[in-house]
Parts: structure tokens; C-alpha cells; sequence
């Protein structure tokens, strides 16, 4: 199934998918500028990673010392997690540092989520 072909659920303030949701936007209050581009969104499809990418965050954790013991309580596993998930072309974790608190608090809650949801 393409991604076109997915439903998407827009997150709101708060809010969290439902568990049959494949596609998340996540609306920014503050837009970001990456890469030449400005986002006031992104969309994840956290269904499509593999365990492939789960070894390769862990790898790329450990490459600069740090660990991920539990993932779904690590910022830095999620941020790398969601840039994985990102429908959106080029986008990498350190976009996620340049968002305001708020909107990165939304976009860890719903990656959190969905790893608690799939425990």
C-alpha cells in the first residue's frame, strides 16, 4: 500500500492517534525552517520501520556513547525514530532540535506512543 493510499490522522493539541491510524501529521504552532524549507507539519508512518531500524538507531546511539535502555523513555532513540518514520524527504533528527518546546513535545508524545502501544 502506498502512502497515498493510507488514512492519515491529524494530531492535535493533546491528542493521540487511534491505534489503527498508519499516517500521523503533526501541526506545528511555530513553523521550522530545515534544509532550505520551512515545515508547519510533518507526517510519520511509524508502521512502515523495521527491526533494521530499530538496530540502526541503537548503533548510531552507541556510535556517540550514549544508551537507549528504554527506548520509548529516550529522546534521543525517538527523535531518530521520527525522522525514520517522516514521510517527508530529507528530514533528519536534528530538525526535531530546532522545534519549539511544545511542538516537539507533540511529536515525542505521539512516537512514544506508538512504541508503548506496540509493547
Amino acid at each position: 500500500m502506498s502512502i497515498e493510499e493510507k488514512d492519515t490522522v491529524l494530531v492535535e493539541e493533546g491528542g493521540f492517534p487511534a491505534d489503527n491510524e498508519s499516517l500521523v501529521t503533526v501541526e506545528f504552532k511555530v513553523p521550522v525552517k530545515y534544509n532550505g524549507s520551512e515545515y508547519t507539519s510533518l507526517t510519520f508512518d511509524f508502521e512502515s520501520l523495521t527491526a533494521r531500524d530499530d538496530l540502526a538507531i541503537e548503533n548510531e546511539l552507541a556510535a556517540i556513547g550514549k544508551a537507549a535502555l528504554v527506548p520509548a523513555m529516550s529522546g534521543e532513540y525517538i527523535m531518530r525514530m521520527a525522522a525514520r518514520a517522516c514521510t517527508q524527504k530529507g528530514i533528519g533528527y536534528d530538525l526535531f532540535e530546532q522545534l519549539s518546546l511544545r511542538d516537539f513535545t507533540k511529536v515525542k508524545r505521539v512516537a512514544r506512543n506508538f512504541l508503548l502501544q506496540s509493547e
